[in-house]
């Protein structure tokens, strides 16, 4: 099945905010209808809650999550971002999707250099990162398509209320996520990737990348954030 290339976003929302929502806790605090006519671009199964104009997913033979969920992004119309090669691993083989409006974009071998760093080094102009969280992989594709501000939601690297999602975003079925057992290990590698990834995406684009506070001062209004 052919693919459209990334290439073809490139500044495609030149000079806008573009608003990028994660799975976290904090988003059950943070209602569907704040995003109403703003760019969002979703991470894996966001789509379900929150009106998302891309949807961006790295591991997209797993079964049945993957599949399941991209044949509902084709129904509804939503633009699926996808890395070329499973979970970003060159050695784990090439994703392969059916979704009519679908774009693939290039990267290297997530596991080829031991350093985040490393890999951000090595990237050449046609490439988006993929690292170990597609949070990353969304950002950076923000950038390319020219955003000036990127608003980042629900990329906690932690728990609120001892919930690590916002509810009613695991599926019983999954065998990742929530229901892999490594996962709260998993996270703790993530965050400094991203701030990682902020500061080389700055330079390199000029664009500003922040998260969103759903509460209204970082009290939280009597929650309790725990990070991982």
């Amino acid at each position: 099945m052919s693919y459209k290339n990334i290439s073809e976003l490139k500044d495609k929302h030149k000079g806008e905010d573009i608003w990028v929502i994660a799975a976290g806790s904090s988003m059950d605090y943070v209602d569907e209808s704040f995003f109403s006519n703003k760019i969002v671009i979703g991470q894996n199964q966001t789509f379900k809650k929150y009106p998302c104009d891309y949807i961006v997913m790295k591991d997209c033979n797993e079964i049945p999550r993957f599949p399941r969920s991209i044949k509902k992004l084709d129904e509804l119309g939503i633009p699926l971002i996808f890395s070329e090669y499973y979970k970003g691993n060159h050695w784990q083989g090439k994703n392969v999707v059916k979704h009519k409006d679908s774009y693939m974009f290039t990267h290297q071998n997530r596991q080829l250099t031991n350093s985040f760093e490393g890999h951000i080094a090595n990237l050449d102009d046609e490439m988006i990162i993929a690292s170990k969280s597609t949070i990353t992989s969304i950002i950076h594709i923000a950038a390319h398509m020219g955003a000036s501000n990127i608003m980042v939601c629900g990329h906690d690297c932690g728990t609120l209320d001892g919930n690590l999602y916002y509810d009613g975003y695991m599926e019983k079925d999954w065998v990742s996520a929530g229901n892999w057992g490594s996962i709260k290990k998993w996270m703790k590698k993530i965050d400094n990737d991203t701030e990682l990834l902020r500061d080389y995406l700055n330079k390199r684009y000029g664009c500003n990348v922040h998260s969103l506070n759903p509460f209204l001062n970082f009290e939280l209004e009597g929650h309790k954030y725990e990070r991982l």
